[in-house]
């Protein structure tokens, strides 16, 4: 199993895909409250099958004031969720993968990746997603697709 995470200060995207067939399984958001920012993520990864997988989290990196990205503090929230992730694994077999985005997905922006990953979608892959995504919040459809995203770039879809 493939599990694809994109972390957030808030709230962190989350996909499960088969690795024998490169369908989406399951997806979804986890989010953080301010008392205890990487529980939720902590509890999901012990919760999955005791059997190999991989963890495939989006890498945050700060590229300077004058870019979009994260401010530091920010930053500091999301690379928690990552040592969390990380930590979680040691009691369970997988393997970790950080993945920065430019990697995975390039320089393409956001709504332009999203459109491609959707349409480039079989039936079921596209029901598993808009299911997942009737169960997020408009505003966090951001992190759900760029979850489901990293994990199938992993298994090579």
């Amino acid at each position: 199993m493939t599990i694809g995470i994109d972390p957030g200060a808030r709230a962190s995207g989350w996909a499960q895909i088969c690795d024998d067939t490169g369908r989406i399984i399951d997806a979804g958001l986890i989010r953080h409250d301010d008392r205890d920012l990487s529980k939720a993520i902590t509890i999901a990864i012990r919760a999955m099958p005791a059997r190999d997988h991989v963890v495939v989290v989006e890498e945050m990196i700060y590229r300077g004031a004058h870019s979009r990205a994260s401010v530091p503090a920010d930053l500091l929230r999301v690379q928690a969720i990552g040592a969390a992730i990380g930590a979680s694994l040691l009691l369970c077999p997988g393997t970790l993968r950080m993945v920065p985005a430019r990697t995975w997905k390039g320089n393409i922006p956001k709504s332009i990746h999203h459109r491609r990953l959707l349409d480039g979608m079989c039936l079921d892959d596209r029901y598993s997603t808009e299911r997942a995504l009737a169960r997020t919040p408009k505003a966090h459809h951001k992190e759900v697709l760029d979850a489901i995203g990293i994990a199938l770039w992993w298994v090579g879809r």
